[in-house]
């Protein structure tokens, strides 16, 4: 849910239309894409704990990845 509303409010700020013009699809490989814009704006996100975190870039493919670690005491 974190996710959706997270890439929703960058596509929105980003390609500058309503929210209610954003759908979001997933490829086969469950990658989640703008369906209709795809080829403006590229997105992941990466969720790990209590973290949601989304990358997204207009020039190629980006990735994210978060995780929790723990140091050594």
């Amino acid at each position: 849910m974190v996710g959706k509303l997270l890439i929703r409010g960058v596509v929105v700020r980003y390609l500058g239309i309503s929210p209610h013009d954003v759908k979001l699809e997933r490829s086969p490989e469950g990658r989640p894409y703008l369906f209709g814009h795809s080829d403006l704006l590229d997105f992941n996100i990466s969720h790990g704990g209590d973290f949601t975190i989304i990358a997204a870039t207009s020039g190629g493919q980006c990735g994210a990845d978060v995780m929790r670690i723990e140091l050594p005491r």
